[in-house]
């Protein structure tokens, strides 16, 4: 391969597309988006409760919440960062397949999420499913893993089982079995009928 053109003063970026060589997992994306707002707001005040932030840099202070922002982490770091912690949890506005979340469960951590990265864990057995833009709600989800250690390890083992279910091969005949369905024009409202 010919080598790739770049601008002066650009960081160098290898074939894979990663600067420097080094692959790096950025989890928070655009914090907007991903609803930061709203698990900061849940945190107002809250103790006994440590907030890491990987990816997005945070520099609003919460009273009583000590912040540690890790800035963009290379990949092979972390799985080890993960499984120091106990939650996962990202209150998306907006997601397609919620990465990190998937990340979470296949270390153990029990999920916090809204309905477009909460299709990927069991609501009430491996994580707990909040509203849209709702502080409140995650508000009560944090505390109730918080508060019941019981809860949290039996999510966690139950958030490790169903990653360890979540294959290739599943997502390959679920998306199959999905297309095959809208060609034959079977939907939320449709059935196969045989006229």
């Amino acid at each position: 391969r010919a080598p790739r053109a770049r601008r002066r003063g650009a960081p160098r970026v290898d074939d894979r597309g990663y600067r420097d060589g080094t692959a790096r997992r950025d989890s928070g994306g655009d914090p907007v988006r991903k609803g930061l707002q709203y698990l900061l707001q849940a945190l107002d005040d809250l103790t006994g409760i440590e907030l890491w932030i990987v990816g997005a840099r945070v520099d609003v202070p919460i009273p009583g919440v000590p912040i540690r922002n890790f800035g963009m982490v290379p990949f092979q770091q972390m799985p080890e960062l993960i499984r120091q912690a106990h939650v996962i949890c990202i209150p998306s506005l907006e997601d397609g397949i919620a990465l990190a979340i998937q990340e979470g469960l296949a270390s153990g951590l029990p999920a916090i999420g809204t309905p477009d990265v909460a299709e990927v864990f069991e609501n009430n057995v491996s994580g707990f499913r909040v509203p849209f833009k709702d502080p409140l709600a995650i508000r009560e989800a944090i505390v109730r893993l918080r508060d019941n250690v019981d809860l949290r390890i039996q999510m966690s083992v139950a958030a490790r089982l169903l990653a360890q279910r979540q294959t290739w091969g599943g997502f390959k005949r679920d998306f199959a079995s999905i297309i095959t369905l809208a060609y034959l024009g079977v939907g939320p409202n449709k059935t196969i009928s045989n006229g």
